[in-house]
Order: C-alpha cells, then structure tokens, then sequence
C-alpha cells in the first residue's frame, strides 16, 4: 500500500495538474476541447511509459545491480516532483493571496480555539 501511494500519487498529481494547467494556459483557447485534448496526450505518454519503462528496468537489471535499478526510479521521481513544484509553488499563492486573515480564522481557526 505504501509503495503504491509512492508510485500512483504523484503519477495522478502530475497527469491531472499538468493536464489542467496546459489545457486552460491562454494559448488553448479551446475551452474543455483543449483540456480533454491534452489530458488525452498525457495519458497516451503515461501508457507509452508504462509499456516501455518495464521492458528497460528489466533490461536494467539484468545488466546492473537491482540497487541501481531502484535509485533510477528514486530520481524518476524526484524529477518528477522537480517537475510539478513550479506549477505546484504558483498554485499555493495563488490560494494564499486570495485568503484573507480573516478567512482564515472564521473557517479553522476560530473552530480550534472553541473546543479547547
């Protein structure tokens, strides 16, 4: 289960926010045309990687030791997340700038404070 949340978390994190992020970025001036478009792009290269990247860890493997194998997939996916931390950085102020202290008070804070 852990290892799952490693592998399909951040697969689902990239494939959605990606696909959402260039789908609705100004140039797409399809609308959901646009988005349906590129989410269908992505998952076409997440099927392609799927199909492929076993055959080279395997070949990997064989050739290597498993412990590099295995610090492959480690940068994959610290690359990864290399990957989505820009989009991710600009969406997290984008949600702060739009929150106000006392937003932010009146929805968790507040309720905190209460039950103590």
């Amino acid at each position: 289960m852990i290892a799952g949340l490693f592998v399909e978390a951040p697969y689902i994190l990239l494939s959605t926010s990606i696909s959402v992020d260039l789908g609705s970025h100004s140039i797409m001036r399809r609308g959901h045309r646009g988005l349906a478009t590129i989410a269908a792009i992505i998952e076409g290269t997440g099927a392609v990687g799927a199909t492929v990247g076993p055959i080279i860890i395997v070949e990997l493997a064989e050739r290597e030791k498993w412990v590099n194998t295995l610090l492959l997939m480690i940068g994959m996916e610290v690359l990864a997340a290399l990957c989505l931390a820009r989009i991710a950085y600009k969406d997290y102020q984008a949600a702060t700038l739009r929150m106000s202290l006392g937003d932010y008070w009146f929805k968790g804070v507040k309720e905190v404070f209460q039950n103590e």
